[in-house]
């Protein structure tokens, strides 16, 4: 029965793609997501070195709290939300919020 199924789904595919479906386009998988609002930050780095642009789904914890783990590397957009620099948690000193 699977196989008849994969049959017929061949089939109709074949023939949309030559009745000219060519421009066919499926959605992304995760694109009915909402993204996390755009951030503006400071970061410092251990060098001494700073770049500002905005992060993704940045929470701030309570004072006192040390976050172990996640990704080691992260995003960072201009205003309009295109990828600008991806840099390494491991060399960044502090992150500051600028408002």
């Amino acid at each position: 029965m699977r196989k008849r199924w994969a049959f017929i789904m061949v089939i109709i595919l074949l023939c949309m793609l030559l009745a000219g479906c060519t421009g066919l386009k499926l959605p992304r998988i995760g694109s009915g997501r909402d993204q996390p609002a755009l951030v503006k930050v400071e970061i410092v780095f251990r060098d001494g070195s700073k770049l500002n642009g905005y992060m993704r789904g940045l929470k701030l914890g309570e004072d006192s709290t040390v976050y172990i783990g996640g990704a080691t590397s992260t995003n960072l957009y201009d205003r309009k939300g295109n990828l600008h620099a991806v840099f390494n948690y491991a060399q960044v000193l502090y992150i500051k919020v600028v408002e």
